[in-house]
């Protein structure tokens, strides 16, 4: 599906405002501009731990 199409899709469903919204997230994720260096373990203090080896720590 285009941006284009997929653009007036979402404001078919969802109205203009958030159809714009939903469709510009979408389209920022396509063209990879969320792709970006994590600062998990600046933030977290703490190595990301996968859900696997979460729930097992119980």
């Amino acid at each position: 599906m285009t941006p284009k199409a997929y653009l007036k899709f979402q404001q078919e469903t969802n109205g203009e405002f958030l159809g714009k919204i939903i469709a510009g997230i979408y389209l920022k994720i396509r063209n990879g501009e969320f792709n970006m260096d994590s600062d998990f373990v600046a933030a977290a203090g703490r190595d990301h731990v996968s859900w696997k080896k979460y729930f097992k720590s119980f």
